[in-house]
């Protein structure tokens, strides 16, 4: 008698499982239906129902994302520009001229009008020229700005008119 060997059992076994599965599915009316474009195929019965779906899906070629690193540049120095002295120098703009608040006192509406100017060179010009004591051509016009008294005060109001100038930069 010739022994059996392990390769051969396991071939039976295979076999047996394989028309043992063939007949169930002659039985059950099971089909296999297969996509086409995927390539991926299950078993459905008669209701529609997937009954045994593959063990693994088909891996479908697809492109991989790769990651780039940026590459960092090092800052360069292209080169060093010389200053203009035309720059350096007091620069003056237009007049400008401005009604402040009114208020009880003259000193009260000359620095309300002061405040006005400065926050209307810098809306127009920019920081640099709203210091007023860099202006140049400083005028004041002040008058009552009241009819009648209120708790025995006239109101003031004052208008400042003066040329906005940037200061030059300062030498240590």
């Amino acid at each position: 008698m010739s022994s059996i060997r392990p390769w051969q059992i396991l071939l039976a076994l295979v076999a047996a499982a394989a028309a043992s599965f063939w007949a169930l599915t002659a039985h059950a009316g099971i089909k296999k239906i297969c996509n086409e474009l995927t390539r991926a195929c299950w078993y459905e019965n008669e209701a529609g129902r997937i009954v045994m779906p593959r063990s693994k899906p088909r891996r479908v070629n697809r492109p991989r994302h790769r990651h780039h690193k940026k590459r960092r540049h090092r800052p360069e120095v292209r080169g060093y520009v010389r200053r203009d002295e035309e720059e350096d120098r007091v620069k003056c703009y237009d007049s400008v001229r401005v009604v402040g608040s009114q208020w009880a006192t003259e000193d009260g509406a000359e620095e309300s009008a002061r405040k006005a100017w400065m926050e209307r060179v810098r809306w127009s010009i920019g920081e640099a020229a709203m210091s007023i004591e860099a202006a140049e051509d400083y005028s004041k016009r002040c008058s009552r700005s009241s009819v009648g008294e209120v708790a025995n005060t006239v109101l003031h109001r004052c208008e400042v008119q003066a040329r906005p100038c940037r200061p030059v930069f300062e030498t240590k």
